[in-house]
């Protein structure tokens, strides 16, 4: 029965920490599927045609199974409390005081020795037995909050692939829109034709009058210009 204590407390333990790593498929395929339903979502733009209904009305429905299995993986990690043996210094020191509780009775030592260890491999054995119950109770809870989640996380994707058909489907069967491409004069608009535009003429200016002529003169007088002839006399006409 002792080994049977110990082989089951060990059980449950090793298999809380089985679930608890089963968490990650769940969290990242819902993480995965409403990161897509986003997208898709994003996309719908009135007027709604059938198909545009159809796909929000697959999105609206994984989004309801993503939260739930969201609700169910929280309810899965949160608020549960497992049970431990006490560690091995603690189970020591226990033993020392009872072997010097049965030797201050008058207990030879060597039979209060005998006596404490066999009173703390009693009560390793219960609380072996009490903890492995507690454990094992936590997790069935914990693997029943699991199976929901992975189920609400297939209905997810179930729904989450119809959306994603149709979101297909309307994006290769919707018309293109017609861009309209506006001719523009070349001339007019230099930046449109890749080109700068041409750098204008600088305003005409006034022009300036030109400066005197400043010159420095040797301190030799100027020689006097010469004087001019007299004019020659006019001739008197004879008289007759």
């Amino acid at each position: 029965m002792r080994e049977f204590y110990k082989t089951h407390y060990a059980l449950e333990v090793a298999r809380k920490t089985n679930l608890t790593a089963a968490l990650s498929l769940p969290v990242g395929v819902v993480s995965g599927i409403a990161g897509a339903l986003v997208i898709m979502a994003k996309e719908a733009h009135a007027p709604l045609s059938v198909g545009d209904l159809v796909e929000l009305g697959a999105i609206a429905l994984s989004a309801i199974a993503c939260s739930l299995s969201g609700y169910f993986l929280f309810r899965s990690l949160y608020n549960f409390t497992y049970g431990y043996t006490p560690t091995p210094l603690q189970l020591k020191k226990y033993k020392d005081q009872l072997a010097a509780f049965h030797a201050s009775a008058g207990r030879p030592q060597a039979e209060a020795n005998e006596l404490a260890e066999a009173e703390t491999l009693d009560y390793i054995d219960t609380e072996y037995a009490k903890n492995a119950d507690r454990n094992a109770k936590n997790n069935d809870i914990k693997s029943s909050y699991l199976h929901r989640a992975n189920g609400a996380m297939i209905a997810a994707v179930g729904f989450g692939a119809v959306a994603g058909v149709v979101y297909v489907f309307n994006s290769v069967s919707s018309p293109r829109s017609i861009q309209k491409v506006e001719l523009v004069n070349f001339q007019e608009h230099p930046a449109m034709a890749g080109k700068p535009p041409a750098p204008q003429p600088p305003p005409a200016k006034r022009p300036e009058p030109p400066p005197s002529r400043l010159i420095k003169e040797g301190n030799v007088a100027p020689e006097a210009p010469p004087t001019p002839p007299p004019p020659a006399p006019t001739p008197t006409p004879l008289k007759k």
